[in-house]
């Protein structure tokens, strides 16, 4: 009686190892991904201690507390307010002398005390999270007229609570209230800038403010005309409680609030979808047109021009780099799109690892496979050669088409240096290049660039999941094994 149960055994291990291979490889290329997912949730204080999971904060009730900072070491956090400034339109600043007062909330518990130098500490205690929010009060005599307001900056120390503040402003009979609440993240001092809308708005500098709206002025309150001094202000800074869902989600969507405040991020992500909407048109043109001349068509020279292409994908961009930016300052067409797109259309090479050769060369493969029998049935119902590209060709090719279509979408969504060469206004960026604006601005930031750079991966995966088996097909039918 023969055995076949080792060999049988020896099949299954054999299986079993390709698939835990498979999934080693899966993880290795999974990685920097997940550990740039990580990353954007995390707040600094966690990068600098080297943690590799981000902490997820829960209800925090009291203040101060007992706790541990990141690198394990005991300490007692606690929230305090440090100072007031205020900055006008004409560039003067004014440090406010402040003097708190609590309010008592609903169903929680305040009370200030003295800290830290001129450091005031604010205790508090929430019995749950839907508890009333607690106010602490200052009033003082406000330095400019209200019109000319430009930055409320308070200045704290927070207790990483992940608790909630917001602020509202009450000048002349005209109240202004924060847009958004901002968290109280980590243990170090920092500084909330609220501003009310200014000419800084239409700019592309970071928008590292909390926007305060301005509500209907009280009537009997606005400041006659001609009257001159100061004018009595009054500041509530109003402390939420949050729940641990609401500081879970505070934290995850911190560092992408961040990114979208930083950037005109949406500007960017259009400029990006209209270079990759024209890179892929032109690329698929040419390349499906190129080809069904190199594939289906016969004339003198015909091999020697396809050697030709294709040794251009030996040539470095490099050495085209200069003439091609040449060129291009010539037409006027420098910091404008057009540098980055046009040449897609008459098969020019616009990216050092996917160029249209390649793509030629793709469709040149799979046109060969297609019979020659359609042709001659085109010719017999009196198509000429364009017509056949268009009513015979596309329709078969559509495989390799979407496998040229996902390869120029990457290549034209990941294009960094060409945006970088070619555009100086900052209005004309794609996602690519604004990102990099981020990080020089904000100084490497790395956790907000790692967000970022989230959702700049998300359309890649996206469309890879989408495009996966059209990919796949049109690579081999195309001959490419």
């Amino acid at each position: 009686m023969n055995r076949v149960e080792p060999r049988g055994t020896g099949a299954l291990a054999r299986v079993a190892i390709l698939h835990l291979l498979l999934l080693f490889i899966a993880a290795a290329f999974l990685f920097p991904f997940a550990w740039m997912l990580l990353t954007s949730a995390k707040t600094d204080e966690e990068i600098a201690a080297g943690k590799w999971l981000p902490a997820l904060p829960a209800f925090q009730s009291t203040s101060p507390y007992d706790t541990s900072d990141v690198g394990g070491n005991p300490m007692r956090a606690s929230l305090e307010l440090l100072g007031v400034q205020i900055r006008t339109l004409d560039a003067r600043i004014t440090n406010i002398k402040t003097d708190w007062k609590p309010s008592q909330g609903e169903s929680g518990q305040s009370r200030l005390s003295k800290g830290e130098g001129e450091a005031i500490r604010w205790d508090y205690r929430f019995a749950s999270p839907a508890d009333s929010p607690l106010v602490v009060v200052c009033e003082f005599d406000f330095p400019c007229e209200p019109a000319d307001l430009h930055k409320l900056i308070l200045s704290l120390k927070s207790d990483d609570s992940w608790n909630r503040i917001d602020a509202e402003l009450t000048v002349g009979g005209t109240t202004w209230r924060s847009a958004r609440s901002t968290y109280l993240a980590q243990h170090r001092p920092t500084s909330v800038i609220f501003q009310p809308p200014t000419f800084e708005d239409a700019t592309y500098q970071p928008k590292i403010w909390v926007p305060l709206r301005c509500s209907p002025p009280v009537p009997g309150g606005e400041i006659q005309a001609g009257t001159t001094g100061p004018h009595r202000a009054t500041l509530r800074i109003v402390l939420k409680p949050s729940s641990t869902l609401d500081a879970v989600w505070g934290k995850l969507t911190r560092n992408y609030v961040r990114i979208f405040n930083s950037i005109p991020f949406w500007q960017y992500l259009g400029n990006s979808l209209l270079l990759v909407a024209l890179t892929v048109t032109g690329t698929l043109f040419s390349s499906t047109f190129v080809a069904y001349a190199f594939a289906r068509l016969q004339w003198p020279g015909r091999s020697i021009a396809l050697v030709i292409l294709l040794s251009t994908l030996m040539l470095p961009e490099q050495v085209t780099m200069i003439p091609s930016f040449l060129i291009w300052q010539k037409l006027g067409w420098y910091n404008t799109l057009n540098p980055i797109w046009v040449p897609t259309f008459f098969g020019a090479t616009f990216t050092p690892l996917f160029g249209s050769a390649f793509f030629i060369y793709l469709m040149v493969q799979h046109m060969k496979t297609l019979p020659r029998e359609l042709e001659e049935a085109a010719r017999i119902d009196g198509l000429n050669h364009l017509q056949t590209w268009w009513y015979i060709m596309l329709p078969q090719v559509k495989p390799a088409a979407a496998a040229v279509a996902t390869l120029s979408f990457l290549a034209a969504w990941n294009d960094f240096l060409r945006p970088l060469i070619y555009l100086r206004d900052q209005g004309r960026f794609p996602l690519s290049l604004g990102l990099l604006t981020a990080q020089i601005e904000n100084r490497g930031d790395w956790t907000m660039i790692m967000a970022g750079n989230v959702l700049m991966t998300l359309p890649v995966i996206l469309l890879f999941f989408l495009c996966q088996r059209y990919f796949v097909r049109g690579m081999a039918m195309s001959g490419m094994k």
